[in-house]
């Protein structure tokens, strides 16, 4: 099994869960912020939204990318197009991790 198949599928399990996740995140659009919530937070929320919204369209993009570099027997450049929904999973995970920390109990 190729390289980019493994990241291709990797990167392909969370989209199952991608309508509840939209569902939240315009739910968490719509809700009302605390005052005392600080701009940092607010900011951090936003983002977290806006990247994990837009999810499906980067790993679509991905994939479309992948394949046509794998056709044109460019493995580098289709190995780095494959993992790019994986850096966007990381990038996804250390954005919840600090919005957790940052939020008071």
């Amino acid at each position: 099994m190729k390289k980019t198949t493994i990241y291709l599928v990797l990167g392909a399990l969370p989209l199952p869960l991608y309508p509840f996740i939209l569902i939240a995140n315009i739910m968490s659009l719509g809700g009302e912020r605390t005052s005392e919530a600080s701009i940092i937070l607010i900011l951090l929320t936003y983002i977290f939204t806006f990247a994990s919204s837009i999810y499906p369209i980067v790993y679509i993009f991905s994939f479309i990318s992948t394949r046509s570099k794998l056709k044109a027997h460019r493995i580098d450049e289709a190995i780095r197009n494959s993992i790019i929904p994986l850096k966007l999973l990381l990038v996804l995970s250390i954005l919840m991790l600090l919005w957790f920390n940052l939020e008071e109990p």
